[in-house]
């Protein structure tokens, strides 16, 4: 339990790092070349969009049954296992590149013509990319966090806006900066089997077949349903940058990237707390307690809506700041309504709470992935006829996101409302949600000042003593306040 806990603090410090040096690279570097901003994006992010196609469920199944895979030395033969599974993914893979990837990528990239030199990049990408969240996954088995989250999260927030500098200062050119692209993946995967080692010595047992011919079928099934699933899941959540890349240009999917970092502020407090409340809220499901469910469900909607709105509100609201400090004259007038439609997206995901988590728990979990598929196919579709049909751009792939999601996140909570009678709503959301929108009606009466930083910290002032003093006057949040007064007088004791 102390390495768990070890590892969640250092693992939270990072985040707040990370989340540091995201914001200084979206107001002072992302903005110089949204161009190869967009590339780099489109890259990556189609690693991750195509990573279960390879991945085959192996790394589900890590999770499922690394307790099963120990052999009486003690010595565990899943990750042998399961390497062996990823092993058939590349080769399966690869094969259908080497018939049809090239090909595809070419039609695809009709917008961007001058990039199909690199179409082989996206191969590589797909491939370490998956080989990056297998070997993350059995750092997970292992209850280590930090370093995973450095070789999938914080590595690439680091080389990245390095990279779009030296391309802006002409220290590299596109060639080297998509080589780059592909290292940065190659030292990802060197950091996590030398993290490996260090922990575990490479001490892996020898596969135990009679096991796997015994077992083979809830094994192999489990990997199946896990593979259709983590497909809709990326395609449903995944899929805007691939889209905008192919369906418009890297500009614009540079552009969409600084506003959806943005907006995607507001997902900090879900960011904290889901991972805490999942074992929780599955222990309790296992049992069968539903009012301490409801309880949790509840609660959970309160909590990470009294941090959410304050974040959503200045976030949308010091848009015009933003541009002010950006260091380039481009017309970035599209990011407002941007922010504003995943802003409010990630409000009503904030407001119905963890049900996403009590719904895989559960014996609705089938729903879950029925539900993934489904609102994977309709985000496909709503992005083309935003994008083609209507001509709608980036504003079409966030309207596109709104919808989506916000259907998704409805069915889950008829589900559950109508399986279990519970629900996430409760007279402290309704007035949570009411003080917010007086903030949004007060707040466009409060002028942008001419040096945005001022600016800026002018809404930030305002909003805090407003937002603070309804939510302390009449106790919307106790969990919130009450951790907002231990954080105040550790503060005051230090001064």
């Amino acid at each position: 339990m102390g390495v768990v806990k070890r590892q969640s603090a250092k693992q939270s410090l990072l985040q707040i790092l990370g989340i540091f040096i995201g914001g200084i690279s979206v107001l002072y570097i992302y903005p110089l070349d949204t161009e190869m901003l967009g590339f780099a994006r489109f890259i990556w992010d189609t690693g991750i969009l195509f990573s279960s196609v390879v991945l085959l469920g192996s790394d589900s199944g890590l999770i499922r049954f690394f307790p099963r895979m120990r052999l009486k030395s003690g010595q565990n033969f899943s990750l042998p296992f399961y390497s062996l599974l990823l092993l058939v993914g590349i080769v399966f893979f690869s094969i259908i590149y080497m018939m049809f990837g090239d090909r595809i990528l070419t039609l695809l990239n009709k917008n961007n013509t001058e990039y199909l030199v690199y179409n082989n990049y996206f191969f590589f990408s797909i491939i370490l990319t998956s080989i990056i969240m297998f070997l993350n996954v059995y750092c997970n088995t292992l209850k280590r966090i930090v370093v995973p989250f450095i070789a999938s999260n914080l590595i690439k927030k680091i080389t990245l806006p390095l990279l779009i500098l030296a391309s802006v200062y002409g220290y590299i050119n596109t060639l080297t900066f998509a080589n780059m692209l592909i290292v940065t993946l190659l030292l990802a995967i060197l950091l996590q089997v030398v993290y490996i080692y260090m922990v575990t010595g490479w001490r892996l047992g020898k596969i135990d077949w009679t096991y796997i011919k015994r077992n083979w079928q809830p094994v192999f099934n489990f990997s199946f349903i896990s593979t259709f699933g983590a497909i809709g899941s990326n395609f449903a959540f995944q899929i805007d940058s691939f889209m905008i890349s192919t369906l418009v240009d890297y500009n614009s999917n540079g552009i969409y990237a600084i506003a959806f970092f943005i907006a995607n502020m507001v997902y900090i407090p879900f960011s904290a707390l889901s991972g805490i409340m999942s074992p929780i809220l599955s222990e309790n499901i296992s049992s069968k307690n539903w009012p301490k469910i409801d309880e949790h469900y509840k609660q959970g909607s309160i909590i990470m809506l009294t941090i959410g709105i304050p974040i959503f509100l200045l976030g949308y609201f010091c848009i015009p700041d933003l541009q002010n400090i950006f260091p380039t004259n481009k017309d970035f007038q599209v990011l407002g309504v941007i922010v504003l439609l995943i802003g409010l997206t990630k409000l009503f995901d904030l407001a119905t709470s963890y049900n996403s988590q009590i719904l895989l728990y559960s014996d609705l979990y089938r729903y879950n992935l029925l539900l993934t598929v489904l609102m994977a196919i309709q985000n496909i579709i709503l992005n083309y006829v935003f994008i083609v049909v209507f001509n709608m751009g980036i504003i079409g792939v966030a309207l596109a996101s709104t919808i989506n999601l916000f259907i998704f996140n409805t069915a889950k909570l008829v589900l559950l409302y109508r399986k279990y009678n519970i629900n996430p709503f409760s007279q402290a959301t309704i007035f949570i949600l009411m003080l917010g929108a007086f903030l949004f009606g007060l707040l466009w009466i409060v002028p942008d000042l001419s040096n945005p930083y001022l600016s800026v910290l002018v809404k930030t002032v305002f909003v805090g003593i407003i937002y603070t003093t309804f939510v302390k006057v009449f106790h919307l949040s106790p969990e919130v306040e009450k951790y907002g007064m231990e954080l105040w007088n550790k503060f005051r004791i230090k001064l």
